[in-house]
C-alpha cells in the first residue's frame, strides 16, 4: 500500500463546485463555480506547528508530513462550508 502525502479531490457542497489539494500540512481551495469577481476564488488553510526551536519546529512539521493523517471528504465538505456561509454573508452586507 503506497502512503499518500497529497491528494486533489472535487467536492460539491451547496450546490457549488470546489477542488481541493490536499495534505497533512496544508489545503487549498479552488471555488470552480464562483458566481462572480466579487467573490473570493478560494482559500488556503495549514496546520499550526508549534515548537521552541527551529530544530523542534522541523522535527514536528516533519512527523507531522510523513506520519499526519490526510483529511477525509467529509472533514473537507464542513471546512468548505462553513467558508462558504462565510464568504456568501460577506456578500449580504
Amino acid at each position: 500500500m503506497k502512503l499518500r502525502r497529497r491528494r486533489t479531490t472535487y467536492l460539491e457542497v451547496e450546490g457549488h463546485r470546489f477542488r481541493v489539494v490536499a495534505t497533512p500540512r496544508t489545503q487549498h481551495v479552488h471555488w470552480l463555480t464562483c458566481p462572480s469577481e466579487e467573490f473570493p476564488s478560494g482559500y488556503s488553510s495549514s496546520a499550526y506547528v508549534a515548537a521552541n526551536s527551529r530544530f523542534t519546529y522541523w522535527i514536528e512539521t516533519m512527523k507531522l508530513m510523513l506520519f499526519g493523517p490526510l483529511p477525509t471528504d467529509e472533514q473537507l465538505r464542513d471546512e468548505i462550508a462553513d467558508w462558504l456561509s462565510f464568504a456568501l454573508s460577506e456578500e449580504d452586507d
